[in-house]
């Protein structure tokens, strides 16, 4: 199994970058811990799209779990088609993230502290993550404008 953990450097000591897609770094490593790999995350920079760049890197790669503070819904999504697990609320430094992962069971156990979440591709058929199906119709309380329950605009006698 190689894991992804987002990075603000090239080291294991190094901080973990909270941000998935716009990390400056990945590292890659295998479930062991004995080979690690330093990736430039060349999206990072990118005006929007970053989250599903970095997403597809790590997709080329072989990635099977990554780990990271956060993880936008379109990166999610992304990562979520590739079966790669994405799990989040991670900090720290590298080297921590991964012994938590290890002690977590592989993320299978309740962890103490908070709780990071593994997210979960959406069911079939589903819109996934940030496709709100809202139409806008709320109609609000009317606070000030007459609108409200029983209101009407005509002054009182």
């Amino acid at each position: 199994m190689r894991i992804a953990i987002s990075a603000t450097g090239t080291s294991l000591d190094t901080q973990m970058d909270q941000r998935f897609g716009r990390c400056p770094f990945f590292v890659i490593t295998d479930s062991g811990g004995a080979d690690h790999e330093y990736v430039d995350n060349p999206h990072a920079q990118l005006g929007h799209g970053a989250g599903i760049q970095a997403a597809r890197m790590l997709i080329e790669r072989g990635i099977s779990v990554v780990l990271t503070g956060r993880c936008g819904p379109n990166a999610t999504e992304t990562l979520a088609a590739g079966n790669i697990e994405i799990v989040t609320g991670y900090g720290g430094t590298v080297r921590k993230a991964l012994e938590r992962y290890a002690a977590e069971g592989g993320g299978n156990s309740v962890p103490e502290g908070p709780a990071p979440s593994a997210a979960r591709p959406a069911p079939e058929g589903g819109r996934g993550m940030g496709r709100g199906a809202g139409r806008g119709m709320g109609r609000g309380s009317g606070r000030g404008r007459g609108q409200g329950m029983g209101a009407t605009n005509k002054p009182q006698k």
